[in-house]
């Protein structure tokens, strides 16, 4: 049955996949956009003129990891076009408060596995997710009876530390809204582990 493991980017998340696979523990890898050549639309890449499909084919291969079977990745890209088309955009940029970008892609794919994880059969053991994004995938995941890992990448409180500095500085740079704290302090409430890579990181976790 193994874990689910679920990352809309890159990130540190292709190598968490493949460190479960190669234990025999991973149930699937959900995530946004990933290159299988030999799936559409990837398949049209040979197709393109020599210089156009050497330029795609690196962009691509960003998005790969050797090693990593194709089979056990589930994909949901369109979040991540759409934020990288639409939501480039100066209008839908300054309409959304800068949330058209990231904080959309986690929730449309946080929203995505929180409805997958109840028709999945065999069901997962555990949840993998990362901070930020997946709120709604863990409550669901209590709810089914699954066990909840969180990886909290970065010191829990980055963004005040952040601001703080900003403002000694006199800085104006306009800067991405963060996800709200609130939201990432019920995601750590829903978790039955918390992954993290320093002692730094880990004490910012225990004071939330």
């Amino acid at each position: 049955r193994g874990t689910l493991v679920v990352h809309p980017g890159r990130q540190h998340s292709y190598e968490v996949a493949l460190a479960f696979q190669q234990v025999g523990q991973l149930r699937q890898f959900v995530t946004g956009l990933y290159y299988k050549p030999a799936e559409f639309p990837y398949s049209l890449i040979p197709r393109m003129p020599p210089r156009l499909r050497a330029s795609l084919v690196r962009e691509c291969e960003k998005r790969f990891l050797p090693g990593l079977a194709p089979h056990l990745v589930r994909t949901w890209p369109y979040a991540e076009v759409l934020s990288r088309t639409v939501g480039r955009t100066r209008w839908v940029d300054w309409l959304t408060d800068g949330r058209a970008g990231y904080p959309f892609v986690n929730w449309s794919t946080d929203l995505y596995v929180s409805r997958l994880l109840a028709r999945m059969r065999p069901p997962p053991l555990a949840v993998f997710g990362f901070l930020g994004g997946v709120l709604r995938t863990f409550a669901r995941a209590r709810q089914l009876g699954f066990e909840t890992i969180l990886d909290v990448p970065i010191v829990f409180d980055a963004d005040d530390i952040l601001r703080r500095e900003w403002q000694a500085l006199g800085l104006r740079t306009r800067v991405k809204p963060p996800p709200p704290y609130i939201r990432l302090s019920r995601e750590l409430a829903l978790a039955d582990w918390v992954i993290v890579p320093s002692p730094a990181v880990a004490e910012s976790v225990r004071r939330a």
